[in-house]
């Protein structure tokens, strides 16, 4: 599945993305570029280059919601047929993996013009000596579902979400063609997949 992230910190990221600094020559270059402040130019000026993101029409919104509800199971059955491979994701299962009272997860209701759009499901994750970033904070959209159509709006408000919740760095993995569209126009990249 495709691996997609977009730093939001570049000092924190370079000081802390272990699965580059494989060599003493690595170590020393991402240390300087987090030092030198070429980490902040990275993140803040050369990173829209790299990746630009769309503009967000106004009328796009996210709501937190504390559980998936009626509004949930119409999504799952619009967009049910629009996937080949997919599990089922109506109210009933979306509260069995993503419980709630369970604040470990961020559940978020997409609006369009005050309708439900689709829906995404968020991680904000404070590591710590992890193998891969460190002791970043890293935001995950760990589930969601639209319409291919609405895949920018879910992906680019999630991803506003996390921004303005502090993270270092996000994640998300999409195999669909529309969702791999949607996360490269809200500034995500491709990345090494496992």
């Amino acid at each position: 599945v495709p691996f997609f992230f977009r730093v939001r910190n570049g000092f924190r990221f370079l000081r802390n993305i272990r699965y580059l600094k494989t060599t003493v020559l690595r170590r020393c270059v991402l240390a300087t570029a987090a030092y030198s402040g070429f980490g902040w130019i990275g993140a803040r000026i050369a990173w829209p280059l790299v990746a630009p993101v769309a503009e967000q029409p106004r009328s796009v919104c996210a709501e937190q919601v504390d559980e998936f509800s009626t509004w949930a199971d119409d999504i799952w059955k619009t967009c049910k047929y629009w996937y080949s491979m997919v599990g089922v994701r109506d109210s009933d299962v979306l509260n069995i993996l993503y419980p709630p009272g369970n604040p470990r997860f961020i559940r978020l209701k997409i609006l369009n013009n005050g309708k439900p759009a689709g829906w995404a499901v968020l991680l904000d994750t404070v590591m710590s000596d992890s193998k891969y970033f460190g002791n970043m904070r890293v935001g995950s959209i760990a589930d969601c579902l639209a319409l291919p159509e609405d895949a920018d709006k879910v992906i680019s408000v999630a991803s506003q979400v996390l921004e303005k919740s502090g993270v270092d760095l996000s994640l998300s993995n999409q195999s669909h063609a529309s969702w791999g569209r949607a996360q490269r126009r809200a500034g995500f990249v491709e990345g090494p997949s496992n």
